[in-house]
């Protein structure tokens, strides 16, 4: 029997450095975990306080103690049981920024890298600009947003409390607190409410980008989801409705008002959707265009479309 079963049973990890990633890799692995070497690593680190994950690649005698040990053993079954890795750790990446996440609020992709981009594009670095990010989640568009551009205003919208307390703090980690307003509300409707009031009359068109990563899940597909998705992201950051259009139909019916001639709606959609939202945001007279831009997997992933000066 070797040291380290002698120490805490197969199911302990053992307590070097190198062992226990490979201890904690195939636990991950048997779970079902596509990425388990590297999350094994992850969860090492974070189990180790901070130490560097790669103590178990560079210095794989490194020991842990009792304590490292039972902490390894609790995130690797959390990971086991499809926790989300970025609930476990407590944070995430996104465009090379660090996020704090939490449980209940729904975590940033990489490929919604690819809306922040479409509004980037509309925005100079040298030109202060209004935009709104409805759906905020973490706030991970709105504060990259603002730290990007940094003349930049961010509505950052949401309808979970939750969610925006933890925006919040992510804006004010990343310096930008001072140009994201949070606002509480159901996709648009704090948006009208605090144009209407800050605005011209009727408070119509003054928004430069108008950006939203809404749910695009078919309700009867959310259940068939991976299960970091269906058990534990909150459904309505991903409920669509039937079709998983209905957030579009409602952002194409509220969206004229809001912004300005000459300025974007870009949103997010699923993979599928993209000529469907197409039709949707240019049924109407106020806007045109419709362009569609491809994630890092050539997926049709956003579509950008621009008002013009009709009602």
């Amino acid at each position: 029997m070797s040291p380290e079963a002698r120490r805490g049973g197969d199911d302990a990890p053992p307590r070097r450095a190198g062992p226990a990633w490979a201890w904690a890799r195939e636990r991950l692995r048997a779970a079902g975990i596509e990425a388990a070497g590297t999350e094994a690593r992850v969860l090492l680190a974070a189990a180790l306080g901070g130490r560097a994950g790669g103590v178990a690649v560079f210095h794989p005698d490194s020991p842990l103690t009792a304590a490292e040990a039972a902490a390894l053993a609790r995130l690797v079954r959390m990971r086991a049981r499809r926790r989300p890795l970025q609930h476990i750790t407590g944070e995430c990446e996104f465009r090379g920024l660090r996020f704090r996440l939490k449980s209940g609020v729904f975590i940033p992709r990489p490929e919604t890298e690819v809306l922040v981009d479409a509004v980037l594009d509309e925005i100079r670095p040298d030109r202060a600009a209004l935009v709104a990010d409805v759906c905020t989640g973490c706030g991970a568009v709105a504060v990259a947003v603002a730290v990007e551009r940094p003349r930049c205003l961010v509505l950052a919208c949401d309808i979970s409390r939750r969610a925006l307390a933890l925006a919040r703090a992510n804006a004010r980690r990343h310096g930008v607190s001072d140009r994201v307003l949070f606002l509480a509300g159901d996709l648009l409707s704090p948006v009208r409410r605090l144009l209407a009031r800050r605005g011209p009359a009727g408070g119509r068109a003054l928004l430069d980008v108008l950006a939203c990563n809404p749910p695009y899940i078919r309700s009867a597909d959310i259940a068939g989801l991976q299960p970091e998705i269906a058990r534990y992201e909150p459904r309505r950051a991903l409920d669509g409705g039937r079709d998983g259009l209905d957030p579009y139909r409602r952002l194409a019916a509220g969206a004229p008002a809001l912004v300005r001639p000459g300025g974007v709606l870009a949103v997010e959609v699923g993979q599928g959707q993209a000529r469907a939202v197409q039709e949707i945001v240019r049924a109407g007279p106020a806007f045109s265009g419709g362009e569609v831009r491809a994630d890092f997997n050539g997926i049709d992933r956003v579509v950008v479309a621009r008002r013009t000066g009709q009602v």
